[in-house]
Formats: C-alpha cells, sequence, structure tokens
C-alpha cells in the first residue's frame, strides 16, 4: 500500500503498474481506485496544479516515510530520540498535503512566497501531531505503540524503562506517564510561539499566516477540552 503513496505521480501520469498490489484484496482495490480517480480527475483539474505539483507529491511521500517510520520502529521494537519521533511522525497528519491543495486552488497565491508557506506547513504538521499525541498516550500506551513520542519522551525523562512495556500493566504505565501530556503540550506551544515569530520574520503575504497558525491554537485547545470532558464522564460512569 505504500507504493501507492510513494509513486502517487506515477499513478497520475498513468505510468503506475498496480501489478504490485493485491487487488483481489477488496479494501485495497477500493483505496487505489479512489486515490487514483482523486489525483487523475481532480488533482490534476486545480488551477495551480502544474505550478505546485512537484512539492505536492513530495509532500505525499513524506507522509508515506512517516508510515513506513512508524511501521519499523513497532515491528522491530525499538524506541528513537524524541526529537527524531517528532520530525518523522509530522508528516503523518497530512497537514501539509492539504495546505499544498489550497495553494493549487488559490490564483492569488504569489508561488515567490512557496519555500516559506510549505516551511510553515511543516511545523503545523509537527503542532497537529503533538496535538494527537496529547490526546491520545493513553490508546498508544495500550496498543504499545514504540513510535509514539510519548513513549520516546518517557525513555528520555527515565520516567519509565523499555523493558516495563513487556513487564508492567498498561494501568501501572500510565500511572508513571501522567506528566508526559503535559510536558508534550509545553513543546506544542513553543512550537506555536516559534510559528508566529516565523510569521512575522518572513512576512508571508500571500495568505493571513497568523490565522492560520491561530486556527492549529484553537483546534489544539477545543480537542484537548473535549477529550479531558470525554475522560471525565468515561471516569464518572465506572
Amino acid at each position: 500500500m505504500l507504493s501507492i503513496l510513494y509513486d502517487a505521480d506515477k499513478i497520475t501520469y498513468g505510468t503506475y503498474n498496480p501489478s504490485q498490489l493485491n487487488l483481489d484484496n477488496l479494501y485495497t482495490k477500493i483505496t487505489f481506485d479512489i486515490f487514483s480517480d482523486f489525483l487523475m480527475n481532480h488533482l490534476i483539474s486545480l488551477p495551480r496544479y502544474h505550478d505546485f505539483k512537484g512539492e505536492f507529491f513530495l509532500s505525499i511521500r513524506n507522509v508515506a516515510g512517516s508510515m513506513e517510520f512508524s511501521y519499523l520502529l513497532n515491528k522491530n521494537k525499538i524506541a528513537y530520540p524524541y526529537s527524531l519521533v517528532v520530525q518523522n511522525k509530522g508528516p503523518s497528519t497530512m497537514v501539509a498535503v492539504l495546505s499544498i491543495l489550497d495553494l493549487m486552488s488559490s490564483e492569488s497565491f504569489d508561488a515567490s512566497e512557496l519555500g516559506k508557506a510549505i516551511a510553515l506547513f511543516n511545523m503545523a504538521d509537527v503542532v497537529a501531531m503533538l496535538n494527537n499525541a496529547v490526546n491520545t498516550w493513553k490508546k498508544e500506551i495500550v496498543e504499545r505503540d514504540y513510535s509514539s513520542p510519548v513513549i520516546s519522551l518517557a525513555l528520555e525523562k527515565k520516567l519509565i524503562k523499555f523493558s516495563d512495556f513487556e513487564n508492567l500493566s498498561t494501568e501501572k504505565i500510565e500511572e508513571k506517564l501522567l506528566p508526559l501530556s503535559l510536558m508534550i503540550n509545553e513543546d506544542l506551544n513553543r512550537k506555536l510561539l516559534f510559528m508566529e515569530e516565523f510569521a512575522e520574520i518572513h512576512e508571508i503575504k500571500s495568505f493571513d499566516a497568523l490565522r492560520y497558525i491561530n486556527n492549529y491554537r484553537t483546534y489544539a485547545f477545543e480537542s484537548q477540552k473535549k477529550n479531558k470532558e470525554i475522560s471525565q464522564r468515561q471516569t464518572g460512569s465506572i
């Protein structure tokens, strides 16, 4: 399935060979049909497709790389440093992919600002990923997702040993890792502030960069608030 993402450009150009896929699998076939239809019939119709197609396909490959990174860590049951996990997991949120699609739809975007915009999009990828980690870290512990930034940060802060993931109960691990939600949220807020500084220094004029950043700040606040309310209701019902 990763080949669909790595070779999205070939699918768009009609040069991709689907024989490497198991199209007898209904899920694989439906996924390939939907994705190829989007690329060949919708993506290429966007007004700025030819201006930004290279950056779009690169962002899609970054998503595939992020998925492969997570797969390898979980297959081999190994942990990477927190900074490297954040760097590799960011693209999984597809914020950059969707933001470049927005640029392809914009007649007014100044192409000379593309590099600055993509740098901002990549930062937003990381913010969205960290926010997901704050909201879903307990689920990742249950699943023993070794690509989770929560696990890598817990090991760096020496809140837990790697062997504990095999030897301790999920409840005991959660108890040890309770401080991490706050730590990751603090990192998320630092990255939002850095995004604001970046936008002010580089003066992106083709779109409202500060509004773009504030949308992610609001989303993080609202999603964490909702997640907390859900957790409180679940605790109260036990």
